[in-house]
């Protein structure tokens, strides 16, 4: 199709206190993809034709610093003309952690997905299971202030087991479709 494939604007791997802030990214992968970091700001960035902000893919044989984002800030960002918005996907069979991640005040428009967290991404499919079987805690995630457009709100698919403490506030985004949800914390109504 004459696109370049995995071109993300930004991928950290085990990084401590980065800050990425006023950049314009126009690729067709993901605008940061986070592996590994901790104490990561990501903020007021505009990210056009890709896959949006993603942590991961994550997941690992143990809980360590290869396998861990935590103190994730992504703020007053605009995304536009993608695939997600936000995303956080996890890898089947895998460990690791997502804590302490807050995702206030970002825009987007005409984004296929708003709100996408995956617990069954396979490497070697390059693509969703649809069963969430990935062992990566997904606690502590704050969305809020979340605006714009998108087709469907919500793409989630999680292992329930592992997943606590997300709360989603004040999201205002104008879609289609509703989405699906699966496994997402109690306190999560989609």
């Amino acid at each position: 199709d004459g696109t370049a494939k995995n071109t993300d604007g930004f991928d950290l791997s085990r990084n401590d206190g980065v800050t990425i802030t006023g950049n314009k990214i126009y690729n067709q992968d993901d605008c940061l993809a986070m592996q590994s970091s901790t104490n990561t700001v990501f903020s007021n960035n505009y990210c056009s034709g890709g896959h949006g902000v993603s942590i991961g893919s994550l997941g690992g044989d143990t809980v360590n610093q290869s396998d861990t984002v935590s103190g994730l800030t992504v703020s007053g960002n605009t995304i536009v003309n993608s695939v997600n918005g936000i995303r956080i996907k996890t890898i089947i069979g895998l460990k690791g952690q997502v804590s302490n991640a807050k995702y206030p005040n970002n825009k987007l428009s005409n984004v296929k997905n708003a709100i996408v967290i995956h617990s069954d991404y396979s490497e070697a499919k390059g693509g969703y299971t649809g069963s969430p079987t990935s062992d990566v805690t997904i606690q502590g995630v704050t969305i809020s202030g979340l605006s714009g457009t998108a087709t469907n709100l919500y793409d989630i698919v999680t292992n329930s087991n592992v997943v606590s403490g997300w709360t989603f506030s004040g999201i205002t985004v104008s879609s289609s479709s509703k989405g699906s949800c699966s496994g997402q914390p109690s306190s999560i109504a989609c």
